[in-house]
């Protein structure tokens, strides 16, 4: 991979840190390959450690994509190159990074966890720096974000975990799950617990779930402390729809006899029609009935 006779006696410059060759592109290099072959090798790294073997046998590789590769992405400046690592303290693997002044981009190889505060930043600054990315999260906890915001992101979450919070409009209106779910076209797991925030679903939003298009990477669909709103056969069709969905339902205390008569029949067409990832719970739950949908759901 030696520069080419012609270029033999020719002085290189720096510029911008880069070697820059009199009469030519920066790097020269000879391949045995076509140079359109090395050029879509350099473009598309099929993994990380390959990235890193390429840019280590040439520098043509990382002129040509210059990646900053890290493990997890936490906030907007946080990056680790520690999988595990959950970026909540200052832990020593953590160091911070100024999107602003990158030129590269980033390749992040586990998570992207994000939180309210992060939006607006993540939308317009650090997403269009990524190049590839497995999960991106989104925590919002204890607090309203408004709609417009989480909209313009919303296509590219994986995860979203909400905690006693609230997304809202313009004008103050509460929007419901199902509105929520309708533009998160890539939604792979959905957590939402509703003590303090059942204004955001109504008796439709089930019916309307159960009618979207764009959960066909559903994995996990978790919702907590439940209230006495959904329909009973709205559960059942959302349940058999996605069968190989990891499906979580808990209810809230204060729900009536009655409802909870449904809902043991709920439980009773779950255990027979063996649909292995569904667990459903509520106040004076059948233990039995309760001991099987645990075991099925958690097993190994």
């Amino acid at each position: 991979m030696d520069a080419p006779s012609s270029f033999a006696d020719a002085k290189p410059k720096m510029i911008n840190g880069k070697i820059v060759w009199a009469g030519g592109p920066s790097i020269k290099q000879h391949f045995a390959l076509p140079e359109s072959i090395m050029y879509y090798i350099a473009k598309n790294p099929s993994t990380p450690e390959v990235y890193k073997k390429l840019i280590q046998s040439c520098k043509y590789f990382f002129e040509k994509l210059p990646l900053f590769v890290a493990a997890n992405l936490n906030g907007n400046n946080r990056l680790c190159s520690n999988e595990y690592c959950d970026g909540e303290y200052d832990e020593t693997c953590c160091f911070y990074i100024d999107f602003n002044k990158l030129s590269s981009k980033i390749w992040i190889t586990n998570e992207i966890r994000l939180y309210s505060d992060d939006i607006s930043t993540f939308s317009s600054l650090i997403f269009p720096k990524l190049f590839r990315w497995n999960i991106i999260e989104l925590n919002v906890i204890n607090t309203d974000i408004m709609f417009n915001d989480f909209r313009i992101c919303a296509s590219f979450l994986t995860d979203i975990f909400i905690w006693r919070s609230r997304i809202i409009n313009d004008d103050g209106s509460v929007v419901m799950i199902d509105k929520i779910l309708e533009v998160t076209s890539n939604i792979k797991k959905f957590y939402i617990k509703f003590i303090d925030n059942v204004s955001m679903i109504n008796t439709a939003a089930m019916k309307n779930i159960c009618k979207l298009k764009s959960l066909q990477n559903l994995k996990s669909f978790n919702l907590r402390y439940i209230p006495k709103i959904f329909n009973v056969d709205d559960l059942l069709t959302f349940i058999k729809a996605y069968s190989n969905t990891k499906i979580y339902f808990s209810f809230y205390g204060n729900i009536s006899e009655e409802y909870k008569i449904q809902l043991d029949k709920l439980v009773d067409t779950v255990i027979k029609s063996d649909l292995l990832n569904c667990y459903i719970c509520y106040p004076g739950e059948n233990e039995e009935k309760l001991k099987i949908m645990n075991a099925r759901y958690y097993r190994r």
